[in-house]
């Protein structure tokens, strides 16, 4: 019997030691408001002298990210991203798994030699050719709020869990951190253009333009127009955008899509990172004829999306948009993420709105907005929790290197620490109080 014992826990030991070295691989989809932090926290997990990784352009800015290596906490592990907007990663990871296979880039583009950490940053949105399912979202917004919670449109979605973000407390399942927004207005357009109300967005976005004079108080500016463009019903930061102002959180609404001369100067094309066969630099001129175009219908991720009820892809491709000057008295107003956000403020004259008469700015801290007190204490109200959820049923090791992804964020990589806010709210666009 002692015999048939050693063995039981000889095997048993050995079970252990295997899964314990076994490689993790875990895959993170959802939202590109986060992408920038959730890349840093993936990378804060890896020994750097073993790190191999593969990314398009910039880490921060990468739909599509994959790295390799040994973990600071032990054992090896493949971590990959794939952002297409928080309710499209709600839907990838709560939806059924048959329907929701996204792309990703596959192991083939990790770079094998030089120095580590080893970095190809040449990898294209094009290489994304792995198809599987996400194991985890990063999403903007609750659950509850989502479209993707309970039966939709034919299909069951399950209740996400959220991470443990204090390994100290057992289980304490809580938002990672705070994403700010901002609303925003087009670069070339006026300065009396400064400030958006919930009720000016609530009539914006439902007839999809209005008279510049609603915004100046200037009866000279009744000629000219200000359009809405925005993102498609798959993002968290439109979500948010429309919960905070009353427009709904999950509104049919209108907008439109400029569009500008290609590089070549002899194509009207659709303003993307890239477009077939041109490529729309930064900083050009919109064409007057496409103001009375709004988005055309299409399909989003599987569902159908009606006239100018859709938008950009992501925040980068929109605040791209925003770059351009409108000719002939025409203007854009939308909103996005302070990543993306604050890029175009800088470098490309996009002006930030106030919002109910209030500017977020700018941090004196260049990492976050953890000191910007309009913010902190409530003033500012465009604001939601950043979220990370997973399924139940995820198996333990991918559980545990996500938990600790969503720690390395809530003490050090969110835009804004949920410790150094002094009001809260319950649901998105819910109201803030101490």
């Amino acid at each position: 019997m002692q015999i048939r014992h050693l063995f039981l826990g000889a095997a048993l030991s050995f079970a252990f030691l295997a899964t314990a070295s076994a490689q993790t691989t875990v895959r993170f989809t959802g939202s590109t408001a986060y992408r920038a932090n959730t890349h840093a926290a993936i990378r804060a997990q890896f020994d750097l002298n073993t790190l191999s990784e593969a990314y398009v352009g910039t880490l921060s800015g990468s739909r599509y990210a994959v790295f390799s290596g040994t973990l600071l906490s032990g054992g090896t592990a493949v971590i990959k991203t794939s952002w297409s907007g928080s309710e499209a990663g709600i839907k990838a990871v709560a939806g059924p798994a048959a329907s929701n296979l996204i792309a990703f880039l596959p192991d083939s583009v990790l770079p094998t030699s030089g120095a580590f950490p080893r970095t190809n940053s040449a990898a294209t949105n094009a290489q994304a050719t792995e198809s599987a399912n996400a194991d985890v979202a990063m999403a903007d917004t609750f659950q509850s709020t989502s479209a993707y919670f309970g039966r939709f449109s034919g299909a069951n979605y399950v209740t996400l869990i959220e991470a443990d973000i204090d390994p100290t407390a057992g289980v304490n399942r809580s938002a990672v951190g705070i994403v700010p927004f901002k609303f925003l207005a087009n670069a070339g357009s006026p300065a009396g253009l400064n400030n958006l109300t919930g009720q000016l967005a609530r009539a914006l976005f439902a007839n999809g333009s209005l008279p510049l004079n609603v915004f100046t108080g200037n009866p000279a500016d009744a000629a000219a127009n200000v359009f809405a463009i925005g993102r498609d019903p798959d993002s968290g930061t439109r979500l948010t955008a429309f919960a905070e102002s009353g427009v709904g959180a999950l509104a049919t609404v209108v907008q439109y899509e400029p569009r500008a001369f290609s590089a070549a100067g002899n194509a009207v094309v659709r303003i993307t990172s890239t477009t077939t066969g041109s490529t729309t630099p930064a900083g050009g001129v919109l064409d007057a004829s496409t103001f009375t175009t709004v988005w055309p219908a299409g399909v989003v991720n599987g569902n159908n999306v009606g006239l100018g009820n859709g938008g950009y892809a992501s925040g980068g491709d929109l605040s791209r948009a925003l770059t351009f000057t409108s000719p002939s008295a025409n203007y854009l107003v939308s909103y996005a993420g302070v990543g993306d956000a604050d890029t175009v403020i800088a470098n490309n004259g996009v002006r930030e709105l106030a919002y109910n008469g209030v500017t977020l700015g700018r941090p004196v801290s260049p990492a976050t907005y953890n000191d910007v007190t309009a913010l902190t204490n409530g003033l500012y109200t465009f604001w939601g929790y950043e979220h990370m959820y997973y399924r139940s049923t995820l198996n333990v090791n991918a559980q545990g290197l996500a938990d600790r992804v969503a720690q390395n964020l809530y003490t050090t990589n969110a835009q804004v620490f949920v410790s150094s806010m002094q009001v809260s709210r319950s649901t998105d666009g819910g109201i803030v109080a101490p």
